[in-house]
This record gives structure tokens, sequence and C-alpha cells, in this order.
């Protein structure tokens, strides 16, 4: 989905990182389910790429979920709460490079 970083705030990829490394599954860091009868409530935790709009991402992300799960799972939403945790900057990935030439010793 264009605009989504990851799921889930630092805390949960951290937790995920770490179930990973311990090789126990979590298919779904920052999601969480809710079910009665033939209904979901799905809420959903995100990290939004700058510099793409806040409500424009969570409103794509809720819409793409009702419809998978009422097309796939076959079920009735009634709700899907988007809450952004992050935004997420190229530049945090990144380290400067100071080229060792240009320094003065």
């Amino acid at each position: 989905m264009p605009g989504v970083h990851a799921l889930g705030g630092s805390a949960a990829r951290a937790l995920g990182a770490i179930r990973e490394a311990l090789s126990v599954a979590d298919l779904s860091p920052g999601v969480s389910v809710t079910t009665e009868g033939a209904a979901a409530s799905i809420a959903i935790s995100i990290v939004v790429e700058y510099p793409h709009e806040l409500q424009k991402v969570a409103g794509a992300v809720r819409n793409a979920v009702e419809t998978a799960i009422e097309t796939i799972v076959g079920m009735q939403v009634t709700s899907v709460d988007v809450t952004v945790k992050d935004v997420h900057q190229a530049s945090d990935d990144t380290v400067a490079d100071v080229d060792e030439a240009d320094t003065p010793d």
C-alpha cells in the first residue's frame, strides 16, 4: 500500500524482531481482529512514509482492509480503526558517510 512503511509502532516491530530471532511466528504486528458472529472489528497501527498525507493513507488502508475482509473472508466489517503510530523518513535509514580523505588530521 503506497505510503505505509510498516505495521505497528516501534515497540511492536521490536517485539516482532525478537520473535523472529526466536523463530516464533508473529504474522500480524499492529493488527487486532475481534469477531462476534459473522461480524469483524479490526484495529490497525501503521507507520506512514513521509511525505504522504496521514489521513489519505489511513483512509486507503481502512478501505482496503474492509474490502478484503468482506470479499475474501465473507464477514461483515463493523469497524476498521487505523492508528498512525509514527512517520518514517528515508533519511532515518541512512547514515551520513564521511570521506576520511576530507577530514583533517
